[in-house]
Formats: C-alpha cells, structure tokens, sequence
C-alpha cells in the first residue's frame, strides 16, 4: 500500500498541536477560578473546544461518523455531558450530580484532565490522517459477496443461539431482581466468547448483501430491534455501541445515501431511542418490575426532555475519573500500565482458575472503593500514567485514527473479508469508553482466529466440491 503524506494535513495538524501547547497551561491557571465562574468558563471552553477540534478534524479529512470521529463524540459526551447540561437546564433535577458527591478540586482536575487526554486522543488521530491510503494491496484475499454472506450464516447459526440464550436469562433476572443482579450472570468463559463473535456474523450479512441493499436494510434494522429488546434487561452500552458500529458497516458497505426523509427518520428513531433509554435507567433505579412501571417510566421519559436525561445519563462517566483522581496514588498505586502486558493472559482459558487474579487486574475499577461502577479509558489512562497519559492518549488516537482510516477503505472498497478483522476490536474499543482494557486483547484476537478458522474451513471445502 502506498503512503503519501499531504502538506496541508501536516500544516493543520502543526496548528492544532500549538494550540493544545497553548490552552494545557490556560486551563490549570483556569482552577483558580471561583468555582461558579470556573463552571461558566469551562462550559463555553468545552463547547468552544469541541467545535474547534472536529472542524480540524474535517480539514484533515476526518469524517464524524467514522470509527475514530465516533470514539472522540462519545468520549465527549460521556465524560462532559454533565458539564454542558449545568448550564444549558441550570434548573434540572439531577438523579446523581457528579459534583455533590467531589469536592471542588478534585471535579476540576478530573474535568480538565479528561478534556486534555481527549485532546491528545484527537491529536493522535489527525497524525494518523496525514497518511493518504491509496492502492489496493494485490496479496489480499479476494473472497466473493455470496462467500461472504455464507460466512456470515455459518458464524451467525453457530453464535446467535447461545447470545440468544444469555440475552434472555439476563432479562428474566433483571425483571424479577434488578440490574444488578445481572452483573453477576455467567459474561465469561468460552461459551460467552463465542456468543459475542454473533457480531462478526451481522456484520458479514450486512456487507455480503450490500449489492441488495434491501436485504442489507431487513439485517441491520431485525438486529436494531433485537439490540433494544435486549436493553430489558438493564444492558445499554453494549447494545448501542454493538448498533452503532453495524450502522456504520451498513452504511459504507452500501453507499446509500443520505436524504432529508432519511435524517428526518433517523432523528426520530434518535429521540425514541433516547427515551427508551432514559426508561430502562428509571426500571434499573425503581423497585417495581411489572409492565405498569414500564409504561409509567416510559411516558415520563417521553413527557422529560431525553436529551437531558442523557446527557446526564451517560455523562456519568465522569465519576469514575473523578474517583481515580481522587484515590491513586493516595490508596491505590499508579499501575505503570502494567494491565495491558496482562490483557494478554485473559486470552488464555482459565481452567480452574488459575489466571483468575491476573484477569482481575485487568479490571481496574476494582481496585477502587466503590460500589460496583463502570469504567472509562480516561480514567484507565490516569490510574496507569498519570499525566504521562497525554502521550499514551496520543498513540491510542494514532492507532484508532489508522485502523479506522483501513476499515473505511475497506468498506468503500468492498473487501468484507479485511473489514470483518475489525469489528471485534473496534467493539471493543468503543466499548473502552465506559468500560476497561481488559476485555480487547481476547476479543480481538479470538474474533480474528475465529473468522480465520471458518473461513478457511469453508473455502477449503468449497474447493473440495468443484
């Protein structure tokens, strides 16, 4: 593959670097603000900032629905989705306000250190964009489209019924006792590895008809519907990020075009998803279970303004940075990310679990005092680094800025069989938004073997027939 490098990139891409040299020093000066002004100035800063960065991303040809312009969207809205809601509904009745359970120092530093790392993350992906990919590389498996989609029938029969059956034996218990009670609902093992590969079997579908795009279009939206049926039982990142990765596999697999009529709809569906969402959070807090609390919580999300709830929702994610800050090194070590060189034990089956505490520091979440919370790779990028994360930040954007920059010209391509090695770890990176590392290296690299094994099994035997 031949690799160009494009001025007017790099000279964007200097700007933007001067700019973070810039607001890194303004932003610490910022703390020493009185702490309503500061929360006024942070605000406008945020909405300045995020502005700023995706119109540099656009210059530099990066797409916001692409993997990398969703990673930073995400990453945005689940660490600073509070700090916007504050000012835009200063009157809003929080269900947990970050900020009343922090003090005020702690709050700012996880703030601004989640702004800065995300900035690092985008500067990573911009250096990435500076390399043009062009050519087609000759020694790719060229596999047809009905190859494809019997690929992706095969991975799909052999995986679905078992995530099927996990799916609802989580909503069962999450009716009758709560979410939480599905947090402790058999998620590893083999058996759960191969339920999650159901993904890559989508996937495949999608793309292997993408000359149908009819056919496409009945997967995509069977497997939505499916993916919010699922949400019963209290799960939602698993199901958004899983819906939002296919949209866009879909989306560039078929080329279809954007119309108004099409925004039109897809806004729609984005405001009754955000309120079944906000539905499921009040199930999850409430004590009853019966289909009138379902309603009930329904209509109040619908009557409640969902983009609130959501911001509030998701921009929860903060409190775990907050914690991380708040707690290493004081109680728990810096681990010196030392976990990603463990990450790679959890591929191993871990009979009579024998790797059993080494997968649990995969989990950094648990080393912290707290109930049981959700992650975020910001706060996984502290607890490792500490400010050295900024440069940690930077090479995670620059690999996510290359790999989906690959996928993209895969997909455009129509070389489904590459793309298929990348939903897996792209799962699982968007899923590190609120989640940790733990999960990535045997997702990944299980996906990747087990695409590999099938799809050699059934081109040898198709060989075999002719």
């Amino acid at each position: 593959m031949k690799n160009r490098f494009n001025q007017k990139k790099l000279y964007s891409l200097f700007v933007y670097s001067f700019y973070l040299i810039c607001i890194i020093p303004f932003l610490n000066i910022s703390k020493n603000l009185e702490y309503d002004n500061w929360f006024i100035f942070i605000f406008w800063f945020t909405i300045f900032h995020f502005i700023f960065t995706f119109t540099f991303l656009k210059s530099i040809r990066i797409e916001l629905f692409s993997i990398s312009g969703v990673f930073i969207f995400i990453s945005y809205i689940f660490h600073l989705g509070q700090i916007v809601l504050k000012i835009i509904a200063p009157n809003y009745n929080y269900s947990f306000d970050i900020s009343n359970f922090m003090t005020e120092t702690i709050y700012k530093e996880a703030i601004i250190f989640s702004l800065i790392t995300i900035s690092f993350v985008s500067l990573g992906v911009m250096m990435s964009a500076i390399i043009d990919l062009k050519k087609r590389e000759e020694s790719d498996t060229v596999i047809s489209n009905k190859t494809i989609v019997n690929i992706g029938w095969i991975i799909l029969i052999c995986t679905f019924p078992i995530e099927f059956y996990y799916s609802i034996i989580k909503i069962i218990v999450g009716i009758k006792k709560g979410y939480t009670e599905v947090l402790g609902v058999e998620s590893i093992g083999i058996l759960s590895q191969i339920a999650r590969f159901h993904l890559i079997g989508v996937g495949l579908l999608i793309m292997g008809y993408s000359k149908s795009p009819r056919k496409s279009t009945i997967i995509f939206l069977v497997y939505t519907l499916y993916g919010i049926f699922t949400m019963l039982s209290g799960s939602r990142i698993y199901q958004l990020v899983s819906i939002v990765l296919l949209m866009y596999i879909f989306l560039k697999s078929t080329k279809i075009k954007f119309s108004v009529r099409k925004i039109v709809i897809l806004g729609v569906f984005g405001f009754f998803l955000m309120v079944f969402l906000n539905a499921i959070t009040e199930i999850r807090s409430g004590n009853s279970r019966d289909i009138a609390f379902l309603w009930t919580a329904l209509s109040e999300s619908f009557n409640n303004n969902p983009i609130y709830a959501t911001l509030e929702e998701f921009g929860g994610t903060l409190y775990t940075v907050c914690l991380t800050v708040l707690q290493v090194p004081n109680s728990v070590n810096y681990s010196h990310g030392l976990q990603f060189i463990t990450n790679f034990v959890s591929v191993l089956p871990n009979i009579n679990g024998l790797f059993s505490e080494v997968n649990r520091n995969s989990n950094f979440v648990l080393y912290l005092d707290t109930k049981a919370i959700g992650g975020s790779y910001i706060a996984e990028l502290y607890y490792s680094f500490n400010y050295a994360s900024y440069l940690a930040a930077t090479i995670i954007g620059f690999v996510v800025g290359f790999s989906s920059n690959r996928f993209k010209l895969f997909l455009d391509q129509g070389r489904f069989y590459a793309a298929a090695y990348y939903i897996m770890p792209f799962f699982s990176l968007l899923i590190w938004v609120r989640g940790s590392s733990g999960v990535f290296i045997r997702n990944s690299l299980w996906g990747a073997v087990f695409i590999f094994i099938v799809c050699r099994v059934f081109v040898k035997k198709n060989r075999r027939k002719n």
